[in-house]
């Protein structure tokens, strides 16, 4: 009796975190190249910064009109504040250069009637904070609440074209 309980306490609590009408799009892209960027170390002496730097893209595609608040954002288990921006769909960037004087766009998030919006990860928040089976297990792992409902989405980052600067 325990363990059929049990089983049922976490169907239950699987079927929370599992939203119909939602799909997250995850991307990274590495920028390399450049002006070093310096900066001064605890001695006053200056040093070179020079750490690899990556852009998170995170967009969210929602079918209805609810707004989902975002509680976490854990990108390669460290725990991040999330702010959402509306964005149009399509979402494209222009990553890789033709021969022609115009870059070709790629197309991140296709057309839809959906809602569509950019996760934008702000400041690591405590750091320290211990990181939980879900966020270790994915590149990505948000915990969000729409209609009074708390959901979790996790997926693998998909790597884009390095940017290198000149």
């Amino acid at each position: 009796m325990k363990i059929k309980l049990f089983v049922i306490l976490q169907l239950i609590t699987l079927g929370a975190f599992a939203q119909k009408g939602f799909k997250l799009y995850a991307y990274q892209q590495e920028i390399s190249g450049g002006a070093s960027k310096m900066v001064a170390d605890p001695n006053g002496n200056i040093v070179s910064a020079n750490q690899k730097q990556v852009n998170y893209l995170f967009y969210m595609e929602l079918t209805g009109d609810s707004v989902p608040e975002i509680s976490e954002v854990w990108i390669n288990g460290v725990l991040y504040e999330g702010k959402l921006k509306e964005a149009n769909s399509p979402v494209t960037i222009h990553q890789k250069m033709s021969i022609e004087k115009d870059p070709v766009p790629d197309t991140l998030v296709r057309s839809t009637n959906n809602k569509v919006y950019q996760l934008i990860p702000l400041s690591s928040q405590n750091p320290d904070r211990k990181t939980n089976k879900a966020s270790k297990a994915n590149e990505v792992c948000i915990f969000y609440t729409l209609n009074s409902k708390k959901y979790k989405i996790a997926k693998p980052i998909k790597s884009l074209e390095r940017i290198v600067n000149q």
